[in-house]
């Protein structure tokens, strides 16, 4: 009797224990479905969100290529109606490594120090070395280049109503009289472009070495032209009186004082035994007559 009733409670417990446990793990089957679904609906949405953001990088890339060929057809068709609307790209070929590393005491024009060097080194993905064979056999040539270190770059990229590019420049030799900007060769301009003549000394590969410039140092080269002295030296060319006075500058000779020999040696010797000594060479002055030309 006693067995009977503890077979039976037990039992009831199993059966009691199996339907709670049944009953749990329908409950946690039903919450991580439920969860899943939630999970897949997510996804679902964060795919649909990230394919309207690919299409709309892809379109906006095809607008912007559009754009891009629309503006290189403009500028490669220009109208010649809108003068003012017309822009041609352009990218300096070469920088120049030259003596003078600053503005100031780079000199106005070259023919004012013939003795000056620079080098001009060719970009070779824009200028092969085949592009220079024939040069060396000029003697001189036109380096046109860009005045990189203009102080009013910034108004370039302004609308030309608002440039305000000055119409007058001081002019050196008029003790600040001024003239009209293209009656001079003022590095302001509104496209500041220069053009400079200098000796050809050699060609090196894709090196042109120059004597005569009047470049500083890091200037951008646009093009290098040969001189041609039957079309750009015209006889009979006229000046302003104001800027024929700019040929008192130039050096037509140098001629040596009677004692140049003698302190030069003293300075050599003086050098020498400042460099022994540990100490570097006091600067020295040698005697000498410049005669400049009329």
């Amino acid at each position: 009797m006693g067995y009977s009733t503890e077979s039976k409670w037990l039992t009831a417990t199993i059966t009691f224990a199996l339907a709670a446990l049944s009953a749990s793990t329908a409950f946690s089957l039903y919450f991580w479905k439920r969860k899943s679904r939630d999970l897949d609906s997510k996804i679902g949405e964060l795919e649909k969100s990230l394919k309207t953001s690919l299409d709309n990088c892809a379109a906006e890339r095809q607008g912007r290529i559009r754009a891009q060929q629309a503006l290189r057809k403009a500028l490669t068709q220009p109208k010649l109606d809108n003068v003012e609307l017309n822009s041609y790209p352009m990218a300096p070929i070469g920088v120049i490594q030259s003596c003078f590393s600053t503005r100031n005491g780079t000199p106005r024009q070259p023919v004012l120090v013939p003795l000056s060097r620079a080098c001009l080194i060719f970009n070779t993905a824009r200028v092969p070395p085949a592009s220079l064979e024939g040069l060396g056999e000029y003697s001189h040539c036109w380096v046109i280049y860009v005045f990189h270190q203009n102080t009013n770059l910034e108004k370039l990229w302004k609308d030309p109503t608002k440039s305000k590019f000055k119409a007058k420049v001081r002019v050196p030799t008029l003790n600040g009289e001024r003239k009209g900007l293209f009656a001079t060769r003022s590095p302001h301009r509104p496209s500041p472009i220069g053009l400079s003549v200098a000796k050809v000394e050699a060609v090196q590969g894709h090196m042109l070495l120059l004597s005569g410039v009047d470049l500083v140092d890091g200037t951008p080269v646009l093009d290098v032209k040969p001189y041609i002295p039957y079309c750009d030296s015209i006889q009979g060319a006229r000046v302003p009186k104001w800027l024929a006075a700019d040929s008192i500058l130039a050096v037509a000779s140098v001629s040596f004082s009677e004692v140049f020999t003698s302190t030069l040696a003293d300075c050599w010797e003086m050098a020498i035994m400042h460099i022994w000594v540990g100490r570097c060479p006091l600067p020295f002055f040698t005697p000498c007559t410049v005669v400049k030309g009329k």
